[in-house]
């Protein structure tokens, strides 16, 4: 479990660094969903394991609303 813990942190700050368009936030959707499958049968304690699933899909959500409203702001009042 230690090491799925590491490796979906991992995932999950560089998911809340990155800025991504639809079709990123999309893919990234996807991943989680599939990665959720093979990772119940390996850990023990799936409510941890769901929790930090679900922190890297609030972190890809909050970065690429913030782009789509800086785009969108920035293209109103520039253009």
């Amino acid at each position: 479990m230690t090491i799925v813990k590491l490796c979906l942190k991992s995932l999950q700050e560089y998911v809340r660094i990155q800025t991504f368009n639809r079709s990123g936030f999309q893919q990234i959707q996807l991943d989680i969903q599939f990665l959720r499958t093979p990772l119940k049968e390996i850990v023990e304690d799936e409510a941890a394991m769901d929790f930090l699933l679900d922190e890297v899909g609030k972190n890809n959500g909050s970065t690429t609303f913030f782009f789509f409203f800086f785009i969108s702001f920035f293209i109103f009042f520039f253009f």
